[in-house]
């Protein structure tokens, strides 16, 4: 246990000192990164992406990973260097703690209410991003949990037996999306058609109220669905806004990136289960 002790602690220290950052300096728009951020309330910090800015005129689609930059996230105050992550180009995360289970750890996971920073540091610049992790959508319920498809699939008429309501509390301060999904293997297609063997991933645009109907209408296939009801910030609803823009607009995209292009933010989600049968 000493061993251990010790080793971790050099490890704190290390991290410490490599985290140390001075100025700020304005970056030029030609060596701007671009940082992709989402972070999932308890569970662990992976998959930071950051890749450079294309030319304008480019034929290529996809941005450049940076593979070099050095990458870290301030947490309520303490600093760790992500590293990259193996078999993932541009992509950085905090690595397995050798000595705990894959969700565990100290600095691995966001929780509810941190406050966290990323910095990196490319081009002898640094780019940083701020968010705080908001709370979980708290005492989501649904007054039922089936779903009845009627046997005539072209009436213009939902009976309250064809849809539930997701409702949950919350401050008023944030927005919500729903993220829906099959469970089943093969599951039969409402309208019609083979079974597959994944069904889509549905999912909302986000919004400020505190409930959500589902309708068989809205859905794609028979059996058991798993929903998600995601808690956002501000940053996410403003980058959701601006994702899609007219080729006239040279106009960039809301970013809440210094120095950068991009978004770094943090969701947190409640979930339950429904099925959809057949009236």
């Amino acid at each position: 246990m000493a061993g251990r002790l010790k080793i971790l602690i050099l490890a704190v220290g290390s991290v410490a000192a490599a985290c140390a950052t001075g100025d700020n300096p304005t970056v030029g728009s030609s060596e701007l990164v671009v940082i992709q951020g989402y972070l999932q309330a308890g569970t662990p910090i992976r998959d930071i992406m950051v890749s450079s800015t294309l030319d304008l005129g480019s034929r290529d689609s996809l941005s450049p990973p940076i593979d070099n930059a050095r990458v870290q996230i301030i947490r309520n105050d303490v600093c760790y260097v992500l590293e990259k992550m193996i078999g993932k180009s541009g992509s950085y995360g905090m690595p397995k703690n050798p000595y705990e289970g894959e969700d565990e750890g100290p600095g691995l996971r966001a929780d509810e209410g941190d406050r966290l920073r990323l910095e990196v540091l490319y081009f002898d610049k640094i780019a940083s991003a701020s968010t705080v992790v908001p709370p979980v959508p708290g005492n989501l319920s649904a007054a039922s949990n089936t779903i009845f498809v009627p046997a005539d699939t072209t009436g213009t008429v939902i009976s309250e037996k064809g849809s539930i309501t997701l409702a949950w509390t919350g401050d008023g301060d944030h927005w919500y999306f729903v993220e829906m999904w099959n469970l089943e293997s093969f599951p039969e297609s409402i309208w019609g058609g083979p079974p597959v063997s994944r069904g889509p991933i549905i999912r909302s645009e986000p919004f400020a109220d505190h409930s959500y109907r589902i309708t068989w209408r809205d859905l794609t296939h028979y059996g058991r669905w798993w929903v998600k009801v995601y808690t956002v910030n501000l940053e996410y609803v403003e980058m959701f806004r601006t994702r899609n823009q007219d080729s006239r607009d040279l106009n960039e995209p809301i970013t809440n990136v210094t120095n950068g292009l991009g978004i770094f933010t943090a969701l947190n989600s409640e979930s339950l289960d429904f099925k959809v049968v057949k009236e």
